[in-house]
């Protein structure tokens, strides 16, 4: 799993974010992030109750996609502040599509 520090943004950063960022999407994911000048790239990971009402579907697509991120996410030269919101017509999919809908979102500079 991506380790904490690199797993937490704060609802300020989060709201930042969402103001200020940029945004990539597809079929099941929108991807917004935005450059900053200090720090470590890090995430978040929005999972709504529409895509399931059992915290523990909810779970195991957040570790899904977290170990996803950490195997495909490049270290980029300068820190990002990425939140990645997930659409519920994610809950059929095996991790192999999450992987091949994930990543391409995830190379950007």
């Amino acid at each position: 799993m991506l380790p904490k520090e690199k797993r937490s943004l704060k609802n300020s950063q989060i709201q930042k974010v969402f103001q200020k960022g940029a945004t990539k999407k597809n079929l099941f994911f929108v991807l917004k992030y935005l450059k900053v000048e200090k720090g470590s790239t890090r995430f978040a990971l929005v999972i709504g109750k529409k895509v399931d009402k059992k915290a523990t579907v909810r779970n195991r697509i957040r570790r899904q996609i977290y170990e996803i991120i950490r195997l495909n996410y490049k270290n980029w030269e300068k820190p990002f502040w990425v939140v990645v919101l997930v659409h519920p017509n994610i809950f059929e999919k095996t991790y192999l599509e999450l992987e091949e809908a994930l990543v391409p979102l995830l190379n950007f500079k």
